[in-house]
């Protein structure tokens, strides 16, 4: 029961019923579905997106745990990803469960509204129910259909296990930590990008921006870290690792190669020589 004299239960209420941002129009919502395929194959349907995503994923863990209930567990975090992601996996492939205990953790944590979901873009109710409406629809598949979606579907499988992996390890040992349900899934899924908190105008800008709420989250999430109790910490780690990787790279590379690699690399990546002028970044 909302409070109508009270302008933040008012607003609370008109999103909760969605009635504070009309449908996409139509335009929008033509965009949207080219915005969904877009983000689709470099992600969902990607295979090499599964593995950066779980590399960025676990940093960001390592980092944002700081500014967590789960502050100083991160080794306990790590130590679980791998078993994580296997059981993600399997369940999602209808396999028997080589660890009964953290697929029992995935399907729970699901329940406990900690996985997000990041290609929700639906112009209105009808679009969605049309999307529902396919998926019953493909269980009558032929055989040259079925075998075309069986690597579609494969992709998704393992993707999700790699996007949720380091999710899941931290609900096991928020769980662990004596700490309840709901708030062990909420500590995991905003512990890197939840996709799922938007802003007023997320559909329409989305709409037209790809990655756009995926952005602005990781950007506030980073902030929030940051601000936290080992963010001056982390800034002055940060500052002091890119300063000697940087000398090390000009010193044993030459000015001349290393003035050769593009300044958005030099700018937002460690270099790492590898003879040649030739060198890695990551």
């Amino acid at each position: 029961v909302f409070n109508e004299h009270n302008k933040r239960a008012v607003r609370l209420a008109h999103s909760l019923k969605n009635l504070d941002v009309g449908d996409l129009h139509y335009v929008l919502g033509a965009a949207a579905k080219a915005t969904r395929w877009f983000a689709s194959v470099n992600t969902q349907y990607n295979p090499v997106f599964g593995f950066l995503n779980l590399w960025r994923d676990a940093q960001s863990a390592v980092l944002n745990l700081s500014s967590t209930a789960l502050r100083g567990k991160h080794a306990a975090v790590m130590a679980r990803i791998l078993s994580a992601m296997r059981a993600i996996y399997r369940e999602r492939r209808g396999k028997a469960a080589v660890d009964p205990r953290l697929s029992r953790l995935w399907e729970e944590m699901q329940l406990e509204g900690g996985v997000t979901g990041y290609r929700d873009l639906f112009r209105d109710a009808g679009e969605r129910a049309k999307a529902i409406d396919s998926e019953l629809r493909s269980m009558d598949r032929g055989k040259v259909s079925k075998a075309a979606h069986a690597i579609v579907d494969w992709l998704d499988h393992y993707n999700t296990a790699l996007e949720n992996a380091v999710r899941l390890a931290a609900y096991d040992v928020a769980l662990s930590q004596g700490m309840s349900k709901p708030r062990a899934a909420s500590t995991a899924k905003n512990l890197t990008v939840n996709f799922n908190r938007k802003g007023r105008q997320t559909r329409e800008v989305g709409a037209l921006y790809a990655f756009f709420n995926a952005s602005v989250q990781g950007n506030a999430r980073t902030l929030q870290t940051l601000t936290g109790p080992a963010g001056k910490t982390i800034v002055a780690g940060g500052i002091g690792i890119g300063f000697v990787a940087s000398m090390l790279a000009a010193a044993l590379m030459g000015d001349d190669d290393y003035e050769k690699i593009p300044d958005f690399v030099r700018e937002r990546s460690l270099v790492i020589p590898i003879g040649g002028g030739k060198y890695l970044s990551c």
